[in-house]
């Protein structure tokens, strides 16, 4: 009966500490701390569903008593010799009976109580989901804010110095590079870049990520590769995507590169498209050339030690640069993979999101 009188008075307890946090306002509070209250919501949920297993245990053990009180009392009102027994018999059972009604109400109480932490901790969950969306949303506001004072800076550093409008436009710095050039033995024929969008054209930017100097990062809804530099900046190329059903998106390494590969398409693609059998690996593949889909260069993206078959390459077709329209790799305009190439090194760390 001790052990009862105490699980009663814990549940109590349980239930006004369980009350007092249900009351605790949780409006404007940071992620960090509501996910420290919907754990702490889940560990009261946890307690009070193991306090209900005990006092069912113990309501199981009284019913069993309960039983056997009766079993005795029939016996004993047969026997006129055991008039006092039976008299001590139905008080214990009247005992047994309050003693079970008061588990009943302990376990009822018990239950709401694991509910209520159940419910608080789910509306924790979304309010934590909001608040890192909110935040994620600040923090993009502050970078852009950053940008754009430094962006502001720079032209008026620009002004001050006499820089002249050729470089104070950054699509421009490089557009000399877009020339037809020699290459490899290849002649390669002038991009016409008045044709292409300025935001698809070579240029330095302010870009401020996580990833070291030397990270490739791809953003394939931008349409833009972003070679990461020190000092909160970075080299941005315009770039061709996957078509639907043909992205690839993740984290691996430039395992090796190539100048003026030979195209060998994959078996899949052969079976897609039979005409590109005579350019399969046993045929020797497409030698290199303007023709050829991967382009002056082409970066080999490996994962974990193994080929994804997704590349990083140029491409004769300078009008599909800032389109999905490729089979899955990343395509640039030769004259801006040739400069990739002479940048980037064996075993750079590659990131290519989608968002």
């Amino acid at each position: 009966m001790k052990n009862i009188i105490i699980s009663m008075l814990f549940c109590l307890a349980f239930a006004v500490s369980g009350c007092s946090s249900m009351g605790e306002s949780t409006y404007g509070a940071s992620p960090t701390k509501l996910a420290s209250q919907k754990d702490s919501a889940l560990k009261s949920a946890k307690k009070a569903k193991a306090q209900t297993k005990t006092l069912k245990r113990s309501l199981r053990k009284a019913e069993k008593s309960l039983k056997r009180l009766d079993k005795k009392l029939a016996r004993a009102s047969k026997n006129k010799d055991k008039t006092k027994q039976a008299a001590d018999l139905k008080k214990q059972i009247k005992a047994k009976k309050k003693e079970i009604k008061s588990l009943n109400k302990d376990i009822r109480r018990s239950n709401l109580e694991a509910n209520r932490a159940k419910d608080r901790a789910k509306r924790l969950q979304n309010r934590y989901v909001k608040a890192v969306e909110l935040e994620k949303k600040r923090k993009e506001r502050a970078k852009e804010r950053k940008q754009a004072a430094l962006a502001k800076k720079d032209l008026k550093e620009d002004s001050r110095f006499g820089s002249s409008k050729l470089f104070s436009d950054p699509s421009q710095k490089f557009i000399t590079d877009y020339n037809a050039t020699n290459d490899g033995g290849f002649a390669l024929p002038a991009i016409p870049v008045s044709k292409i969008n300025k935001k698809f054209l070579r240029q330095e930017v302010r870009y401020f990520t996580k990833h070291k100097p030397g990270t490739l990062v791809v953003n394939t809804r931008e349409r833009h590769l972003y070679l990461v530099k020190s000092g909160g900046k970075a080299i941005r190329y315009g770039i061709g995507v996957g078509k639907s059903g043909f992205e690839w998106e993740g984290e691996a390494s430039i395992a090796w590169k190539k100048a003026w590969p030979t195209w060998t398409p994959p078996e899949e693609m052969i079976e897609r498209s039979p005409r590109l059998a005579k350019f399969s690996a046993k045929n020797g593949g497409q030698p290199a050339g303007l023709k050829n889909p991967l382009g002056a260069r082409a970066l080999y993206i490996f994962k974990d030690g193994k080929d994804t078959l997704f590349r990083v390459h140029g491409t004769p077709v300078w009008s599909s640069i800032g389109t999905a329209a490729s089979s899955g790799c990343i395509r640039m305009m030769n004259q801006d993979v040739i400069d990739l190439y002479s940048r980037v090194r064996n075993g750079a760390k590659i990131v290519v999101s989608h968002s």
